[in-house]
């Protein structure tokens, strides 16, 4: 019997008790109905004391009964009082092992939901965790993207002042310029010249010959036209000296200013 029992010990519960029942030797203390379909226990106090003992490690008949309802086995009373229990898939001639599963405990299934929770509790912080950083993120590319809107628009004040204060500055030179040559339009050769040395002094940048060869052509041909028409035959004759004058001041005024 104890060799038996240790044969036995490894055998899952339902092909134990489908190999119990397929046995002849016990039918008088459980088998199948006539059917095939559904075990009957015709003795409880045998199937403890000799059965039971002989397969299972555990045998008292409440154990046994409480793993035929683990695994799904309904139960029910015949008309003899028989306590008979059924099962769709554990039948004489159409056993399926495979779908007669275990079911879960009450401390089982509270301990995977505990797990559960458990991790459903993890993934709601990193989730949080998650949000909170991803708003972090989009909070210092909004203060970046205002810090450079503001750099840009300092710059384009900073040009815009500089090209305000270019075209001012251009402009008073124009009016500088135009009130030069205004000025040299009223002097005559020899203070004009003094005066240009001065200017060149000053403003040694500033290039005053096109100004000074303006206004001395204009000079030389408005002469020129009074002294064509004028009556006095040495007309000519004054004009020429009057052209050579000026080239020889203009002369001494260049070795002035390179002198200087």
């Amino acid at each position: 019997m104890i060799k038996n029992k240790k044969k036995f010990n490894g055998i899952k519960f339902i092909e134990v008790t489908h190999k119990i029942l397929q046995q002849n030797e016990y039918n008088d203390i459980i088998k199948w109905d006539d059917q095939g379909i559904n075990i009957i226990i015709m003795d409880k106090f045998l199937l403890q004391q000799i059965v039971l003992p002989k397969y299972f490690k555990h045998s008292k008949y409440s154990s046994f009964l409480r793993q035929l309802n683990l695994y799904g086995f309904t139960s029910s009373k015949d008309q003899n009082g028989y306590l008979n229990y059924h099962h769709k898939n554990f039948a004489k001639d159409n056993y399926d092992k495979n779908n007669i599963q275990k079911k879960l405990q009450i401390k089982d299934i509270q301990k995977s939901l505990g797990i559960f929770q458990q991790v459903q509790t993890e993934l709601q912080s990193q989730l949080l965790s998650l949000q909170i950083e991803q708003n972090r993120i989009k909070q210092s590319l909004l203060n970046s993207i205002d810090q450079q809107l503001s750099i840009r628009c300092n710059i384009k004040e900073f040009l815009e002042a500089i090209r305000f204060i270019r075209l001012q500055g251009e402009d008073y030179f124009d009016q500088f310029i135009k009130g030069i040559q205004t000025i040299f339009q009223g002097l005559n050769p020899a203070a004009y010249y003094h005066f240009q040395h001065l200017i060149n002094l000053v403003f040694k940048q500033f290039n005053i010959e096109e100004v000074q060869s303006n206004y001395y052509q204009s000079e030389i041909d408005e002469q020129s036209n009074s002294y064509m028409i004028s009556p006095c035959p040495f007309g000519l004759f004054e004009l020429r000296a009057n052209i050579n004058a000026h080239n020889e001041l203009n002369f001494k005024n260049q070795e002035l200013t390179l002198d200087s």
